[in-house]
């Protein structure tokens, strides 16, 4: 797909440092029982915060989110069972 090869692109040039602030911003903000809720959710929050980062296009950023979260939900699946 066109998408990933724009999206595999951009993530080799994008700075690290904004998905890591992101990500330690939002684990010190979550309290403490929702805490495997949050980490369960944050392959699609950083993907956002990437595409944001990139100024990705929505319809790449949708298919890109929409992607993340079927993956996410079928790693949490397999790891709970």
């Amino acid at each position: 797909m066109a998408w990933r090869t724009a999206v595999l692109d951009h993530l080799v040039h994008a700075p690290a440092d904004q998905f890591t602030e992101a990500w330690l911003r939002g684990l010190k903000d979550t309290p403490q029982d929702r805490l495997t809720d949050r980490l369960s959710a944050q392959s699609v929050d950083m993907a956002r915060t990437w595409t944001q980062a990139r100024n990705t296009d929505e319809e790449t950023r949708q298919v890109l989110l929409a992607e993340v979260t079927r993956s996410a939900q079928t790693a949490f699946s397999e790891a709970t069972h």
